[in-house]
């Protein structure tokens, strides 16, 4: 059919969360799906005939990933059913009957899956949503730490994981980002230094739909360069230094915002809820790193009656 199709008409709408507890609209456009695309290409060395696992769901934006990479090169999708998806011993027979060579999966089922079974068909097995626990990698696969908010096309960094390490860093930028690791004046720092990470290129989205205001504060115009490739920055709002390598590190969130299971989770907004539970004066609620890898969150309450944690918990 003759449709008039431009780089910069929506492509998709996908949601995230709010510090206020509304949900953001992030406005992803077609430009910034084919940047990301003609990367994942070149990275994962995907081509025709290679068998891809869509695993994440659809309201995440990682299923963009599972997806249009594979349709756009001539390659096949596979559409993980529902009944294998935490049967990990299940999926590696399926990933095997059919060939599976490339999968993503979110970081705390990915390190299960690598760490709990054997598999021979995959080439490449990539992870992302929080942050990697140290990790023997598999034979014969090649395993990826992936980084990036929806505001900017799914990933914006990847790490090849080619031995056990204590700290596993989120690594470099791919040729289509730009990457700025900055004090609060804006301030470009040194190896070593942590700032604010923003980033810059065809993958920055074009911003929250209805929210002017929002869209404002972090997607600005960029102050490093006059190239219209790079012309907007997203602030990403994430805490992160350079090491030594050129590798970048992972040090953690400038607000209350957390990651579980791959979700944004903002403490404040937790807290404000519990606040409205009868009974209850005040609360606080903190992130922990589980055991196990991942974060699981915990709250703490003030109030001078017993509080019934059972209720609470389903409230």
């Amino acid at each position: 059919p003759q449709v008039d199709i431009t780089p910069d008409q929506l492509f998709i709408l996908l949601y995230t969360s709010g510090s206020t507890g509304v949900p953001k609209g992030c406005q992803l456009t077609h430009r910034n799906l084919v940047a990301f695309c003609h990367w994942y290409h070149q990275m994962f060395d995907l081509k025709p005939g290679n068998k891809l696992a869509a695993y994440a769901s659809y309201g995440f934006d990682a299923n963009m990933m599972d997806t249009y990479p594979a349709l756009t090169c001539g390659a096949t999708v596979y559409i993980i059913p529902e009944e294998l998806r935490l049967d990990l011993i299940a999926l590696n027979e399926y990933f095997e009957q059919n060939g599976i060579t490339h999968s993503f999966m979110t970081t705390q089922v990915c390190y299960q899956f690598a760490t709990s079974v054997e598999n021979h068909s995959l080439q490449y097995l990539s992870a992302g949503g929080e942050k990697l626990a140290s990790i023997t990698p598999p034979q014969g696969i090649k395993l990826y730490n992936l980084y990036g908010p929806t505001e900017t096309t799914v990933f914006i960094t990847y790490y090849h994981v080619y031995k056990k390490m204590k700290e596993i860093p989120i690594g470099k930028a791919p040729k289509n980002v730009r990457l700025y690791i900055v004090d609060p004046q804006g301030h470009r720092l040194p190896v070593g230094a942590a700032g604010e990470l923003w980033a810059a290129g065809p993958q920055v989205s074009r911003g929250y739909l209805n929210r002017p205001e929002k869209t404002a504060e972090v997607f600005i115009s960029n102050p490093f360069t006059t190239e219209e490739k790079y012309s907007r920055i997203y602030r990403t709002g994430d805490i992160v230094r350079y090491l030594p390598s050129g590798d970048i590190q992972f040090v953690g969130r400038r607000d209350g915002q957390v990651k579980i299971r791959g979700f944004r989770i903002e403490l404040k907004e937790v807290e404000s809820i519990i606040r409205e539970f009868p009974g209850i004066k005040d609360a606080t609620v903190q992130a922990f790193d589980d055991e196990g890898g991942g974060k699981f969150i915990a709250a703490y309450i003030v109030s001078d009656e017993t509080i019934d944690i059972d209720a609470l918990n389903n409230f």
